[in-house]
């Protein structure tokens, strides 16, 4: 979830009842995944009755792009250690790491920074539309995570089913 989250970064999770307490566009979630071990994290970008599409990494909302400024060009020491971060181009540990940062804004008006390190498969999705009851998800490193866009059969989480939602990350 980097930018956002850093692997050495402690973060609180607020345990909440998904029905009782509404989840929106840009809120960061923990949920549970049938296939796997633990809580996952990551954002709310369309939620059930949506629809979603990709285009070279852009988010197609309801027939509208979200918002994406470029801000930065974050520069980092590429770690010896997992997990290792997606970069401009390939480097060697020790090297510096190169990875555009863009602020995206959801539909809410909440805005949150992104990596979007360089043309994937994962850029571009045909447009679907979010069942009810259901989140897509994605991280806010773009290129370097598993998330909505990967289903259950590449081993990815699919969309979020509202049951599966065990808490909320304020203020992120």
């Amino acid at each position: 979830m980097a930018p956002t989250l850093d692997v050495r970064f402690c973060a609180t999770m607020r345990h909440i009842d998904p029905q009782e307490e509404p989840i929106t566009y840009g809120d960061v979630i923990g949920f549970e995944q049938d296939t796997k071990q633990g809580i996952f994290i990551s954002r709310v970008i369309a939620k059930g009755g949506d629809t979603i599409a990709l285009y070279e990494g852009q988010v197609i909302l309801n027939g509208q792009p979200l918002q994406q400024v470029f801000v930065a060009r974050d520069e980092i020491i590429f770690p010896d250690y997992p997990p290792a971060p997606m970069c401009e181009d390939i480097v060697e540990p020790g090297e510096v790491c190169v990875r555009p940062k863009y602020r995206e804004t959801a539909l809410t008006g909440k805005s949150y920074e992104i990596f979007d390190t360089r043309p994937t498969p994962a850029d571009f999705m045909a447009e679907i539309t979010v069942p009810d009851s259901y989140f897509f998800v994605m991280g806010d490193h773009r290129d370097n995570t598993m998330d909505s866009r990967h289903g259950r059969a590449v081993n990815g989480p699919g969309m979020i089913a509202l049951q599966q939602v065990r808490g909320i990350f304020d203020g992120l």
